[in-house]
């Protein structure tokens, strides 16, 4: 199954919708097409709806855990982040930080890439931001195929531009460009795979080596297939000739195929459970070592993750175990584009987001909102370099080589090769840490497995490396090009299409190099080994330390002044030469071993000017014998040779001089060259230095104005999405002309005068036609434009009237606010015209109601005023009468408050210039003035004042309670007359236990005079006894002449306290007539007329106790109970005496209304409660509740 991805965003539904219409429905049957846009997170979208039009193929909405099949095209819902699994299902997750676009495109790409190899097209289309460049990436490095829209077509080219910056993107087309290809693309068979000639791959090998020096003859050509198809496709070719036709004439595909066969995959500590056992196997090696450098080669290191990784690791281990190592690390990649990024080190959000967080807060620095910058220490312990693994020469005496995933794409002959290379770099106890899917066979041969899984392995220091061969590297193209000499064990047959003579001529070259020449070094210009057969390796050796192919520095020492002089001989005269040379000793120094070196040189297209070392072992041995006698001819023979050696030795000297000082002339041409080069390049640096912070400053202000034009963009968006909203809902017709009155907009409600469709659009006003007849339109509209005034009238239809108002269209961004047209708005005045007719029909009936209302306020019997706090501004009859003024021109500008008199009881709660502000926020309270009338007589008058303001005025009621509270007075002293009755009771009662006592007292006292038993102690006892009970009376006697003082003023006082004065008066008769009082009271402090409170208390209480006493309950009770709010104190007394009817608790309150005998109640102690009560600006209420009356006391919580 193939799997076609569309990410978009701003402008995506148009992209969208035309990709949908252009597809070929019958060849998209084995496709799934999934569609990342992103959405409003807090509505549902419309998006299957919209694009369900468009085609047949079954349009799905995306659910978690949904199989994914072909044929069908999936939506990513809203609010939601989406990815893919191995088991080939979508997974739904809740978005991560606010104000990152959802779903994310890069997370879904990546995921793809993950899990589907190469049968992926990831496609980005119209948007803003950047989402979807970093998975464009990954789809690449998969092996996919990524296509961006022609930004230059898309409504917003900022998603495409940032995948195309990427450098990854395959295609960039038209969107009807990309459905229309698509299907060409995704179905262009296998070519290459199938019926692939040897040649034809190695002509793109040679290409390939050519242009970038990079062999790819033994990666493994499964990879090398899919990769070569994957640009087959993407050029839309089908053979394999015609591709290699294209890369011929086209170096930039050349480019891309090559970017394409590097495959660049890496991330930071991959498979993170691997380096945990990582971390404890370097912890042993460095607790086992001495060496204070601890060297690393990371091969294939991508852009560099996986290097920092190594380097964070290293030193979180150095900090842990307080150890001090210089830590060097060698990044090598064959790619210069990923060296470039790894050695910047800054990392996107996402690339770090599987980090552990304490390597992100200890080595990396946030630079952005979404970028990340490894630190400068970090950084500066790592050597990224552009390397080839497979032939340039390795980094030796390391410590730690890790190469993950580098291998698998090798053929099992370079991996043993490079396993070789590794076992040679690496020190005695060195690790090597390989990816989890490499597994190569040579590789228990050379080393010790410490963790299997984790693939972390040591180097076994016993296996013994003696063939050069395995390390060296040879272009294996050119073994069937050239008559390279193999040893035994592996010799390479040479082909076949020679003619016989050259068969004959190979077979005779054949049987020297087997059986004479066997021992070969072949080297190229520059004195590297390129070739070794035989056993001529044993004639070298290999130092520890860097590595080098130099045939002077690995030829043994013995043999090494003969060798340079061999070569330089036969590279000044071209010519073969050939030269015996002693070669060793044995032990005891008895014999010497001779041997032959024959210097060759020769060229080809494939070896410029190399030389063939050929060294043939001589069969004999000379005996050395130190007593010999050598004859006068021996001698002269002796001496001969000697001086030819000699000679020899010179001209070999003599070569090795001009040779330096060739060389010291050439170093010194260098050296100057290079000083030369230098101060140019300290020049170039500086300028460099100076561009860059110019380049930063500039980044900077480009980014500030980028952030600001993104802002004014969304502000500009909003301000048009807020005029199509109003154009929307505005009650009234509406269109925009420009100076030449062509329409440029409008409403729909303009249809009430006009027959407009958005084909009108850019037409003449005038040429539209009309419901109704305004042919003078045009006139009026010149006018309008001309003089920037506006104008209106209106017109009617049979059941209509239109207001048609006409106003500038003003550009107010313009120097002089010049008009650019004219607005014409059209209201439908229909029902207001109706309205105001009535409304005229109303203000003649509400003249007349105000003169009857004004009738109605004079012949009032209260003073009514309209007025301020300090004048009077208009008043009522009964104000003139009462006054006995004829207007108000006679107070002469006299002040309201001076109307009331100095001793008004208003007065002692606030200052008279501040009347009015009292009376509004104190309204629930009954406030009384005094005011004189035109006879000096003074009155009593409530005053109120209007909550609501007339012009900053208020309505002052004045209602004359003179002889109401005359009334009120005699009802008071009559109640307290009913309370001194009961009180007297009360006292009678209390006195007559006491009296008693008094009169036993007495009796005794006289009993024991009489009998002459009086004592001085016993008439002290009797005085204290009886004065005991004096005083006890009298202050029954106190209590009475407290409550009925006259003498009203507030004082502070406890609610506990006031019970307690209250029980010492009432306590009697309830004792009396067996009921008990109970109380759960919760104390507080309260400030007001206590003695007031205390009456109203005490009637609640006797007519509770009066209807148990009537009702003759059995086992009377009176609770008494309270709770505490903000500005009140609700205080219950609860009985259980049988309850007041329903019909008559209405009436309770009323005066003169009673429940019992007229003898025995007035009807005045509930009547006075509630006034009591009502003038403290509290309540009294009764109800029914339980088997009695509840009494509830709302008492305000003054403070004083």
């Amino acid at each position: 199954m193939k799997i076609v991805a569309l990410g978009a965003s701003a402008g995506g539904y148009e992209a969208l919708q035309e990709f949908i219409k252009n597809l070929d429905e019958e060849y998209s049957k084995d496709i799934a097409f999934v569609i990342t846009q992103h959405l409003d997170p807090t509505h549902p979208t419309l998006l299957k709806d919209l694009l369900s039009r468009y085609t047949t193929l079954p349009i799905k909405m995306i659910y978690d855990h949904q199989k994914i099949g072909p044929g069908t095209i999936y939506i990513c819902p809203p609010n939601n982040n989406l990815t893919v699994n191995e088991q080939q299902e979508f997974i739904l997750t809740p978005p991560g930080e606010k104000g990152f676009p959802k779903p994310s495109i890069n997370l879904f790409l990546k995921s793809l890439a993950k899990h589907f190899d190469g049968d992926i097209v990831a496609i980005i289309l119209s948007g803003t931001g950047s989402d979807g460049a970093e998975g464009i990436v990954a789809v690449k490095n998969a092996g996919g195929i990524t296509i961006a829209q022609d930004p230059k077509e898309a409504k917003y080219s900022s998603m495409p531009q940032a995948a195309i910056q990427t450098g990854c993107v395959d295609l960039v087309l038209p969107v009807k460009d990309i459905a229309k290809n698509l299907l060409k693309i995704l179905n262009i068979p296998h070519t290459v795979e199938k019926g692939t000639e040897k040649s034809s791959l190695e002509t793109i090998f040679d290409m390939l080596q050519e242009k970038f020096n990079v062999d790819f003859t033994d990666y493994k050509i499964g990879t090398i297939h899919r990769r070569i198809e994957r640009r087959m496709a993407v050029n839309n070719v089908n053979s394999l000739q015609e591709y290699i036709e294209i890369l011929r004439n086209n170096p930039q595909e050349l480019k891309l195929l090559f970017k394409d066969l590097i495959i660049i995959v890496t991330s930071f500590f991959r498979d993170k459970e691997f380096w945990g056992i990582l971390e404890k196997h370097i912890v042993n090696q460095m607790s086992e070592s001495q060496d204070e450098d601890y060297r690393v080669w990371v091969p294939g290191c991508a852009t560099g993750e996986e290097a920092y990784s190594i380097a964070m690791l290293l030193d979180k281990i150095c900090h842990q175990m307080k150890i001090h190592k210089k830590i060097t690390i060698f990044a090598t990649d064959i790619s210069e584009e990923a060296i470039r990024k790894a050695r910047i080190g800054i990392f996107s959000k996402d690339e770090v987001e599987n980090i552990d967080d304490f390597y992100l807060e200890n080595y990396f620095r946030k630079i952005d909102n979404d970028k990340y910058e490894i630190i400068k220490e970090i950084r500066e312990k790592i050597i990224f370099s552009v390397h080839d693994l497979i032939k340039d020469s390795p980094f030796l005496n390391l410590d730690l080589i890790s190469c993950r995933n580098l291998l698998i794409y090798f053929n099992p002959i370079l991996q043993n090769r490079i396993i070789n290379i590794f076992h040679h770099s690496l020190k005695d106890n060195g690790i090597l840490f390989l990816g989890k899917s490499e597994a190569i066979s040579s590789l228990n041969e050379k080393f010790i497995v410490l963790d299997a899984k984790a693939r972390i392995f040591k180097k076994d220091p016993t296996y013994k490396q003696t063939d050069l061969s395995a390390l060296t590297y040879y272009p294996k193209r050119y073994k069937n090009k050239i008559a390279l000499l193999a040893s035994d064990h592996s010799e390479q047959k040479l082909e076949s299409a020679l003619t016989k003579e050259e068969t004959l001529l190979k077979s005779v070259v054949q049987a020297l190099m087997k059986n004479i020449f066997k021992n070969i070094v072949i080297i190229n210009r520059n004195n590297n080994i390129v070739y070794v057969g035989g056993n001529a390796s044993k004639y070298l050796q290999f130092p520890k330390g860097n590595f080098s192919n130099d045939i002077l520095t690995l030829i043994n020492n013995e043999l090494k002044f003969d060798v340079r002089y061999l070569i330089s001989k036969v590279r000044t005269e071209a010519i073969s030469i050939n030269k015996r040379i002693r070669y060793t000793e044995d032990e005891n120094k008895t014999k010497v071993q001779y041997i032959n070196i024959m210097a060759i040189p020769f060229s080809n297209q494939h070896c410029r000017d190399c030389i063939a070392l050929i060294f043939i072992e001589s069969s004999d041995e000379v005996a050395i014998d130190k007593d010999i006698k050598i004859d006068n001819k021996d001698l002269q023979q002796y001496i001969n040779d000697l001086e030819t050696e000699l000679m020899l030795t010179k001209e070999q000297l003599q070569t090795t001089i001009e040779e330096l000082e060739t060389s010291n002339e050439e170093l010194q041409s260098a050296n100057e060259e290079l000083q030369s080069a230098n101060e140019e390049l300290q020049s170039t640096n500086d300028e460099l230095e100076t561009s860059n912070e110019e380049l930063q400053s500039t980044n900077e202000e480009l980014r500030t104005v980028n952030e600001e034009l993104e802002i004014k963009t969304q502000k500009l968006r909003e301000k048009t999405n807020d005029l199509e909203n109003i154009f929307r809902i505005l009650d009234f017709g509406a269109v925009i002309v420009d100076n030449e009155l062509r329409i440029k907009n409008f409403t729909q409600k303009a249809n009430y005068i006009f027959n407009l469709s958005y084909e009108n659009l850019h037409e003449l006003i005038t040429t539209v036609g009309t419901k109704v007849d305004i042919s003078n339109i045009r006139p009026i509209l010149e006018r309008v434009i001309k003089t920037k005034k506006e104008y209106s009238f209106e017109v009617k239809d049979k059941h209509k009237i239109f207001q048609i108002k006409i106003v500038p269209y003003i550009d107010k961004n313009s120097i002089h606010k010049e008009c650019k047209g004219a607005i014409i708005a059209i209201y439908d005045v229909t029902e207001y015209r109706k309205k105001e007719e009535m409304l005229q029909n109303y203000q003649k009936k509400l003249l007349l109601e105000q003169e009857k209302l004004k009738t109605i306020i004079d012949e009032s019997q209260n003073i009514i005023l309209l007025a301020n706090r300090s004048h009077i501004f208009l008043a009522n009859k009964k104000f003139f009468t009462f006054l006995g003024i004829r207007n108000l021109e006679q107070l002469k500008e006299k002040m309201v408050y001076e109307f009331f008199e100095e001793d008004s009881p208003l007065f002692q709660k606030v200052k008279k210039e501040k009347w009015m502000e009292y009376l509004k926020k104190h309204p629930e309270e009954a406030h009384e003035v005094y005011l004189k009338d035109k006879n000096g007589n003074k009155r009593i008058f409530l005053i109120k004042v209007s909550q609501t303001s007339i012009d900053k005025k208020r309505i002052v009621t004045l209602t004359d309670v003179t002889e109401m509270k005359r009334k009120d007075l005699l009802l008071i002293q009559q109640s307290k007359l009913a309370a001194m009755g009961e009180m007297i009771a009360n006292i009678a009662h209390q006195w007559r236990q006491p009296l008693n006592l008094l009169s036993l007292l007495i009796t005794n006292l006289q009993v024991s005079f009489q009998n002459n038993h009086l004592t001085e102690d016993k008439f002290e006892e009797f005085y204290e006894k009886s004065n005991e009970i004096i005083q006890n009376m009298s202050k029954t006697i106190d209590d009475f002449r407290n409550f009925f003082s006259t003498h009203k003023v507030k004082v502070k006082f406890r609610l506990k306290e006031l019970i307690e004065d209250t029980k010492k008066i009432v306590l009697p008769a309830l004792e009396q007539n067996h009921i008990t009082l109970k109380e759960d009271i919760k104390d507080i402090e309260l400030f007001g007329y206590k003695n007031e409170l205390m009456q109203v208390l005490i009637n609640v209480i006797n007519n509770a106790k009066d209807a148990i006493k009537e009702r003759k309950i059995q086992y009377g009770q009176i609770i008494l109970s309270n709770k505490i709010e903000r500005k009140y104190v609700y205080f219950y007394v609860q009985d259980n005496g049988g309850g007041i009817e329903p019909e008559i608790l209405d009436k309770v309150f009323e005066p003169y209304f009673t429940t019992k005998f007229k003898s025995h109640g007035t009807g005045l102690g509930l009547y006075m409660s509630k006034m009591i009560m009502e003038a403290m600006g509290g309540d009294i209420i009764l109800e029914n509740e339980g088997d009695g009356v509840k009494v509830t006391l709302k008492i305000p919580k003054e403070t004083q």
